[in-house]
């Protein structure tokens, strides 16, 4: 069988967790907490996953190397694919994100009417773990790309390298300030805040006061606004924004599994943070100008040449570049949950939410996602390292 290989960010991803090695849970994994219209149980859903789960033989693999290369390629394998349980429905969603990393692959813990979905960031990505859910619960057939890449990428030169040349002027400069970085102990446990905001009137918020089209911006300051009085007092604000980049070149429209996002890191400078119209107008431009130069794009071809890079070579370099990459805090926007109105079992998909943990840098994130007419916002941090 020919060789298929890793994106970008999946090596990034793996990256990721192994710097989340001594922490309580042991990775970044990150959770789906779905509302359904009555009670699953593990019986129901063990069944199901028998039964749907063996069509994605991927999920049985793990990252390997090639020996000449170095580079990172899947290689299919015997793994404990899913574990199901029952626990009590008044289980913190904390209690489950600082549980050890379990064997398997995907964990799902049935809670009365809510139905969480435990995800390793190296198979999934959000967008993923959702079309997983609703292909999970469906009679469609596994997708036609599996989302892994048939070449290395690592003999594009021309394009790796302009690519490479705009990453470190745009994110690595060294006239650019210092950034204003929140960082975790390795072994913090994981946190969690939520709210629930009327998704049509924040979003009528933003076109008032950002413009057309600017709702990220807008949620950026609106988080901004509630960490500002944890920041240190100086630096630059660097917020990393995760894009979807599916459809995009060669990555799968469709696809459900590994990563198939980039990031958008935006900027506020220093002489910009202390009025809301300020730090507004920074992101707007910063919004626009990573566009016009497709920053994500630059990203995931700039990283083709990382994924060549062993661990420990990694942590040197995050030493050196670490808050200008880690930035300030993580951001993700999911305009629209498909999963809501879902058919599970006897039941329905009523409302869902994402929980992701956060690695040590940064060690806080703002996480939100529209779901209906419900604009849910999930802080998740590290212990210790902002009082919010």
């Amino acid at each position: 069988m020919k060789k298929q290989f890793l994106n970008s960010f999946d090596y990034i991803a793996a990256y990721l967790a192994h710097t989340c090695r001594n922490a309580p849970a042991g990775a970044n994994d990150f959770f789906l907490e779905l509302i359904t219209s009555g009670p699953v149980s593990a019986d129901e859903i063990n069944v199901i996953m028998q039964k749907r789960t063996p069509l994605l033989p991927e999920l049985s693999g793990r990252m390997k190397r090639e020996f000449l290369t170095l580079a990172p390629y899947w290689k299919p394998g015997r793994r404990n694919v899913f574990t199901v349980q029952e626990i009590a429905p008044e289980t913190s969603m904390e209690s489950l994100a600082n549980m050890p990393r379990p064997k398997s692959l995907i964990s799902v813990f049935c809670a009365g009417k809510r139905l969480i979905f435990r995800f390793p960031h190296t198979v999934f990505d959000g967008i993923g773990a959702e079309r997983f859910v609703a292909w999970l619960f469906s009679d469609a057939p596994p997708p036609a790309d599996n989302g892994l890449l048939t070449s290395r990428h690592l003999n594009d030169w021309k394009r790796q390298m302009e690519s490479g040349r705009t990453f470190r002027e745009t994110l690595l400069s060294g006239t650019r300030e210092n950034t204003a970085a929140l960082c975790a102990a390795p072994d913090a446990e994981t946190e969690f805040i939520t709210e629930t905001f009327p998704a049509e009137r924040l979003i009528q918020e933003a076109e008032q006061e950002a413009g057309p089209f600017m709702t990220i911006p807008y949620l950026v300051n609106h988080a901004l606004e509630k960490l500002l009085p944890a920041l240190p007092e100086n630096g630059a604000i660097v917020v990393p924004m995760t894009v979807d980049q599916r459809g995009q070149e060669d990555q799968a429209q469709d696809t459900l599994l590994f990563n198939h996002w980039s990031l958008l890191p935006l900027f506020i400078p220093e002489s910009a943070r202390h009025t809301k119209a300020q730090r507004l107008a920074a992101l707007r431009r910063s919004f626009f100008e990573g566009n016009a130069k497709r920053i994500p794009a630059v990203f995931r071809h700039a990283s083709f040449w990382a994924r060549i890079v062993p661990f420990f070579i990694m942590r040197k370099m995050e030493k050196k570049y670490g808050n200008m990459l880690g930035g300030t805090f993580m951001f993700s926007y999911i305009d629209g949950s498909t999963l809501p109105g879902t058919p599970v079992c006897r039941s329905v998909i009523e409302d869902v939410r994402h929980y992701p943990v956060m690695p040590p840098r940064p060690g806080i994130g703002f996480f939100y996602t529209r779901a209906g007419d419900r604009l849910h916002l999930t802080i998740s941090r590290r212990r210790g390292v902002c009082d919010l």
